[in-house]
């Protein structure tokens, strides 16, 4: 239990450090944070970086934009599908805080023997289940409900 609470503690303290700081939750610096590493990139190539689905970091990125952080264009290469990249606006936001308590997460689950993370997936999965917990779009990115009025 220990260890759990450090690693939501942690997650939770950036959330409010990325509010406090730059007025974006931890999700949208997170999404800003992949997309400054990568340049400009489809929203399947930014879910992947991300490690969630698409229509998740698709509401995050149509915010950003909406907040002139992120420039969405429809792809040269393929009519249907749009690019992403990062305003300057965006990288100026970027400069004002540290690096995403989920990129640190990323990289350490990166780091351990994919035998290791393997079964702790499971062992999650099985505790997520056994709480009931449902599914999320993303850290500190809750999906917007009829009534709620989610961060902006």
């Amino acid at each position: 239990m220990d260890a759990l609470r450090r690693i939501v503690r942690s997650l939770r303290l950036f959330d409010r450090a990325a509010e406090k700081r730059v007025g974006l939750s931890a999700a949208r610096v997170f999404v800003l944070q992949s997309l400054a590493d990568g340049g400009p990139m489809s929203m399947t190539q930014l879910a992947r970086r991300t490690h969630t689905d698409p229509s998740s970091v698709s509401a995050v990125a149509a915010k950003l934009a909406a907040g002139g952080l992120v420039l969405i264009r429809r792809s040269a290469a393929d009519g249907r599908s749009r690019d992403l990249s990062i305003t300057a606006a965006g990288r100026s936001v970027l400069r004002r805080v540290p690096e995403a308590a989920q990129r640190r997460l990323i990289v350490a689950l990166g780091a351990m023997a994919p035998r290791e993370s393997g079964r702790l997936a499971g062992q999650l999965e099985t505790l997520a289940d056994a709480m009931g917990a449902r599914r999320a779009a993303m850290f500190f990115e809750e999906a917007e409900e009829p009534h709620d009025k989610a961060r902006h």
